[in-house]
């Protein structure tokens, strides 16, 4: 009997030191994290258009910070919402106490008249930044799209009537941004998204047709412009699926 009560009693002051035992443990965890990863280096990879001390202030991440709360992708939406050059934001968390914030920059490649005022445009149709006309000199000029509105760091806005409209253009700004033919079309035409077309060199017309296979079009096209002579001028039509068509002037 004596054994049994003794037995009971250590039951009751376990079930009574548990709750203790895990709330100290609890306590100690905090305690921890509140005392150390203490953020001690911020650092920045990619900047360019802006400073890293911009970077880091709109980021809202400062040194003594808990790295453990802090939150990447908060910061991530913060930095992309109010610096539209930088088009994608990647945060690391590094334990102990480092941070990195890895940016890459959106590539001012078009311009748009909207407004009365030229709109710098990047390769996935997001507006950079209201231009001057010496900043929008030079630069492919976008025709037949009608935007709701521009706001910066956002993809055009468009009604959703348009929305094909908008993501052929995003399709085929892509297709000539990854070809490197940026800075040598003139005009891209995306009145009718069934007939886009744009101007090359002071040399092509050059015609897709639709907004679809992109990519695969601006491809035919560079292996068709080494095979003409450097005096022809004309129209090259990428319609016919794998045959595309030389028109001389």
């Amino acid at each position: 009997m004596a054994e049994e009560k003794s037995a009971k009693r250590r039951r009751r002051g376990a079930v009574f030191y548990t709750p203790i035992a895990a709330l100290l443990i609890i306590i100690i965890l905090i305690f921890g994290i509140s005392v150390f990863f203490r953020i001690a280096a911020i650092e920045v990879t990619g900047a360019g258009k802006y400073t890293v001390e911009q970077i880091i202030s709109v980021s809202g991440i400062k040194e003594g910070d808990n790295l453990i709360f802090v939150d990447a992708k908060a910061a991530e939406q913060k930095i992309g919402l109010n610096l539209p050059y930088l088009n994608e934001v990647v945060i690391e968390k590094i334990i102990p106490d480092r941070v990195v914030i890895n940016v890459t920059e959106s590539k001012s490649i078009a311009v748009l008249s909207y407004g009365g005022s030229w709109w710098i445009i990047d390769q996935k149709a997001r507006v950079l930044e209201k231009a001057g006309d010496e900043d929008a000199a030079g630069k492919m000029t976008i025709n037949g799209i009608e935007p709701v509105s521009l706001v910066e760091g956002r993809v055009i806005i468009v009604d959703k009537k348009n929305e094909t409209q908008l993501k052929y253009l995003i399709d085929v700004l892509g297709a000539i941004y990854s070809a490197g033919l940026s800075e040598q079309v003139g005009a891209l035409d995306i009145s009718n998204i069934s007939n886009i077309s744009f101007t090359l060199s002071d040399r092509f017309t050059v015609v897709l047709g639709s907004g679809q296979d992109a990519d695969y079009k601006v491809a035919m096209l560079l292996n068709v412009i080494p095979k003409l002579a450097p005096d022809e001028n004309g129209k090259i039509d990428l319609t016919r699926e794998g045959k595309p068509h030389f028109i001389p002037s």
